[in-house]
């Protein structure tokens, strides 16, 4: 299939560029739930666990809100621009999430996290947790992340058998991205064999979307179609992901932990070349 759709290039080529090489040299705190949590009725609570199936975008998606984290994030970094990306912060086995020094600002938000997912996910000891954590400067109207409605969790031909679906917390402190409530009917594609990209595209609906405030941290999981916003205003924004999954996140460029061994090893994972 030829590239019908626009993507960053390291979207093609499988490589994250501009991260953190590694934290944690110097140690940091462990997290573990420390009170319980009443889960919502919510499309996203009640798919927790199941095996992913393209059918599953025929389902209404509309994020839950899970908490607030006060009208502006005081994410205080060493630098206004930093960028950890989908690094490890427990490897499925460990009851306890590695924090290390350098993301301590967010450790309210990965408690606030923590604590839910103990809640909605009775198997969450087997998962990974992967965070990303980007803050950059941004131009007024201008896109700091991936533009285009997608997912952030399409399993294709590289993973057999097919896994539960991922879902991720996320928040920002500038604008947030759009979420799609609505169903996408993909007709006959199929993730093994074909780029559902431009599909999910053409379908997105903005009069049926939902964007969080500013001050609110979302779940949200594979089949919840989103899309980057233009920036607001212009100044330093911060994009935060916490993404709990049954398998391990190996793209080269991820950030290591090296509060925790982590049994892989990071490579290029391009898309395949359907068609």
């Amino acid at each position: 299939m030829a590239r019908t759709h626009e993507r960053p290039q390291r979207v093609w080529d499988g490589v994250v560029r501009n991260s953190v090489r590694e934290i944690g040299v110097h140690g940091g705190s462990w997290l573990a739930p420390d009170k319980a949590q009443r889960p919502l009725a919510g499309d996203v609570e009640s798919r927790v666990g199941s095996i992913w199936n393209e059918a599953g975008f025929n389902s209404t998606s509309r994020p839950s809100v899970i908490g607030r984290i006060g009208a502006e994030l005081s994410f205080e970094f060493p630098d206004s621009t930093f960028h950890v990306a989908d690094v490890p912060l427990k490897i499925a086995g460990q009851h306890k999430f590695a924090v290390p020094k350098e993301i301590a600002a967010l450790t309210d938000f990965l408690q606030t996290c923590v604590n839910y997912e103990a809640a909605i996910n009775p198997e969450w000891p087997s998962y990974f947790a992967f965070l990303t954590a980007h803050r950059a400067l941004v131009a007024e109207g201008g896109l700091m992340r991936i533009g285009g409605a997608h997912s952030d969790s399409i399993q294709g031909p590289r993973i057999v058998p097919k896994r539960p679906i991922e879902h991720a917390y996320l928040a920002c402190d500038s604008t947030p991205p759009r979420f799609f409530e609505h169903c996408f009917d993909l007709g006959n594609l199929r993730s093994d064999t074909d780029d559902l990209g431009p599909t999910i595209s053409a379908l997105a609906d903005t009069a049926r979307s939902f964007v969080p405030a500013e001050d609110e941290i979302v779940l949200f999981d594979a089949y919840c179609i989103h899309e980057a916003q233009p920036a607001f205003r212009a100044g330093v924004r911060t994009f935060i992901r916490l993404t709990m999954s049954t398998r391990e996140f190996d793209r080269e460029g991820n950030t290591l932990n090296r509060m925790i061994d982590c049994p892989w090893v990071n490579r290029a994972r391009p898309l395949p070349p359907f068609g």
